[in-house]
């Protein structure tokens, strides 16, 4: 496997996933213009979100392995059945959480430990996000395939004219601009459901019109087939609700030290995704080409572009290290004139510099594993880890021992280092020749 074809696939979904995560960085600025309570807002409905996405993304995940797999094998049919699988089943989740979002998003805030004032400026907000999370499902499901069969550009394009439009509706939805009414952060709600719906139909077009294969041919429901998608969506899904879930924890750690604590870290946490990019990146291409090697039954192959793929990363992260270490203050800088606030995301970012190439390598570890089924594996690994180290490590750091903001994240990078140590020892002692793919 050449390495330009691995750069070839990976930067498309970098740049896709990149451009929602400025999105999200620029929306912050936006929003912080606001007020830190503002941003304590968006922080716990970005919380929300991402372990709602952690609980059911394992949806596309799957749909993106096994359509792999299958492709690589020549089996076009089966890897299209696979996909609309993956659809009914984020169609069937979609309507409970379309009842529960008018019912739940207050509670919500006030179980976090969220004040009085950053509650109420919440709500609407949550309530619009949660309605566009539904579409991302579906959108997810779709890029899933999309990517199985090598094509990363879709995703690309939709993302970037996507988050480009999210950004302009938003800076003029929450000044109220161009003779529209000042919303605040409801506005920024608005803006990204108009944008996700757009990006929506975009990528399903784009599906119904793929050339040579059926997928313009909508297939019945399938039991088999829903079943393997249902089991491994689960086990995805339970994976990175591990992490997620641990971080709602985690924010709520910081809405407990105080408004000025919470905004600290939701900007790291924004800023910090696009430390991420690298790996989730080349961890998405590691699932596609090492998934249709094992299909193609090629599976010392498979090793091989498992380990190229960690070594080109590796060249990608050092640089995004170095920048964090450097520039943390003026990074910090961007999204608040408080400064207290600017005190604590520059530490954060700090600190953070030092771990970012181990967090890059255990997300592509974590996506070649992938690929092979490791699925119960990566599983019971992430909510072991997850709930029994860095759970009570973070708190313990932080209240117990009293060391505040500093505690909890030295917390969160015990996790992180902890995850690395175990997916590569995993992954040194697979045993290729007897991988097969799932039929």
């Amino acid at each position: 496997m050449g390495t330009k074809k691995i750069i070839y696939l990976t930067i498309p979904t970098i740049v896709a996933m990149a451009s929602t995560t400025i999105m999200g960085i620029v929306n912050l600025i936006v929003v912080g213009n606001l007020g830190h309570e503002a941003i304590g807002a968006v922080g716990i409905a970005n919380v929300i979100i991402l372990n709602l996405f952690s609980l059911f993304g394992g949806i596309g995940y799957a749909i993106n392995y096994l359509s792999a797999q299958q492709y690589g094998a020549g089996k076009l049919e089966k890897s299209v059945n696979f996909a609309y699988s993956g659809l009914y089943i984020v169609i069937g989740i979609s309507i409970p959480i379309i009842i529960l979002t008018f019912l739940a998003p207050e509670y919500v805030y006030r179980i976090l430990g969220a004040s009085e004032e950053v509650t109420m400026l919440g709500i609407g907000y949550l309530i619009l996000r949660l309605i566009a999370f539904c579409f991302t499902m579906i959108r997810t499901v779709l890029i899933g395939f999309l990517r199985a069969i090598g094509d990363t550009k879709i995703s690309m394009y939709s993302g970037i004219s996507g988050n480009l439009l999210n950004i302009f509706l938003s800076y003029i939805l929450v000044f109220g601009l161009i003779g529209f009414p000042q919303m605040g952060i409801v506005g920024a709600g608005w803006a990204f459901l108009i944008a996700e719906l757009l990006q929506l139909v975009y990528v399903i077009f784009k599906f119904l019109s793929i050339k040579g294969l059926p997928t313009s041919k909508v297939t019945n429901l399938k039991e088999a087939e829903i079943k393997i998608v249902g089991i491994e969506s689960l086990k995805m899904g339970l994976e990175d609700f591990g992490m997620s879930a641990a971080m709602i924890l985690f924010t709520a750690f910081a809405a407990n030290l105080g408004d000025a604590e919470l905004a600290a870290t939701e900007i790291a946490l924004n800023v910090l995704a696009l430390a991420y990019l690298p790996g989730m990146g080349f961890g998405t291409t590691a699932t596609i080409l090492i998934g249709q090697k094992i299909g193609e039954r090629k599976n010392s192959e498979a090793k091989t572009t498992g380990i190229k793929i960690v070594k080109v990363c590796f060249i990608f992260l050092i640089p995004l290290s170095i920048i964090y270490l450097l520039f943390s203050e003026y990074i910090s800088s961007l999204f608040s004139m408080n400064s207290e606030v600017i005190e604590y995301t520059k530490w954060i970012l700090t600190f953070a510099s030092f771990f970012l190439i181990i967090d890059g390598l255990q997300l592509v570890l974590s996506g070649s594993l992938r690929a092979l089924g490791e699925n119960t594996f990566l599983m019971k690994s992430t909510l072991i880890i997850g709930w029994f180290i860095f759970v009570p490590a973070a708190y313990l750091l932080t209240f117990t021992f009293s060391l505040g903001l500093v505690g909890m994240w030295i917390g969160f990078y015990i996790y992180i280092l902890m995850l690395f140590i175990v997916f590569i020892r995993k992954y040194l002692k697979i045993k290729w020749e007897t991988i097969v793919f799932k039929e």
